[in-house]
């Protein structure tokens, strides 16, 4: 059997990644001139300089561009809250995921909105796009509440994992409130705040609680303001 030499074999998966790369930016600069429905096979061949074979042969399908749009958006977010290793507090680690996710869905509206709107309309029966994207999400959340565990923060044995799956379920009914235009972001960060704090007062330790409450009750009042403000 024939085997490409290693450095031609490296060449080769690197320049598909740059292909791949040229796809999601095209997929990116049409949802944000037309929204989703500007964004067909045909149009993205034309934008990124390659053949529409060639997109079905990197993605397979419209709708697996746009999934990894939404996995590219997921990794962008854990590279800036990974790099900023300025916040040692792992429960105000948690906090700025969800605020550097959401000011990221903020600065790109005009791109983010629809194609998160294409998604949870296009699959609202079967969410299976889901899956790998709260998955990623996921291993950003778990290490920070098991090092709050450790540092006593959060007390008692429990499931990250578990933990997760709950803020990120109210999460994603608030982001689909989002893309349907029902709520801007401030109100996206105040309500997924809310979600996360609600989840970890539950587990939280004697010495954890008060800035939690007081945490709870900012969000509260941003929640209400927010109310007033819609009449």
């Amino acid at each position: 059997m024939f085997h490409l030499p290693v450095a031609a074999s490296g060449l080769r998966s690197a320049n598909m990644q740059a292909r791949r790369e040229r796809i999601l930016d095209a997929a990116l600069d049409l949802t944000a001139i037309d929204g989703t429905e500007g964004v067909s096979m045909r149009r993205l061949a034309k934008r990124s300089g390659l053949s529409v074979q060639t997109l079905y042969n990197l993605f397979g399908s419209r709708e697996d561009i746009l999934l990894a749009l939404a996995q590219r958006f997921t990794a962008d977010v854990e590279r800036l809250v990974v790099n900023d290793l300025t916040i040692d507090d792992p429960l105000d680690r948690l906090r700025a995921m969800f605020s550097t996710a959401i000011a990221k869905l903020a600065a790109h509206e005009s791109t983010y909105r629809p194609m998160l709107l294409a998604l949870f309309r296009g699959t609202a029966r079967t969410p299976e796009w889901l899956g790998p994207v709260w998955a990623r999400v996921a291993s950003m959340g778990s290490p920070p509440l098991a090092e709050a565990r450790e540092r006593g923060l959060l007390r008692g044995t429990f499931a990250e994992d578990a933990l997760v799956a709950h803020v990120l379920e109210s999460y994603a009914w608030n982001l689909q409130q989002w893309a349907e235009g029902f709520i801007d972001h401030r109100a996206l960060e105040t309500r997924s705040l809310y979600g996360l704090t609600v989840g970890l007062l539950a587990l939280a330790s004697d010495d954890a609680r008060p800035r939690l409450q007081k945490q709870l009750r900012q969000c509260e009042r941003a929640r209400a303001n927010d109310e007033r403000g819609d009449r």
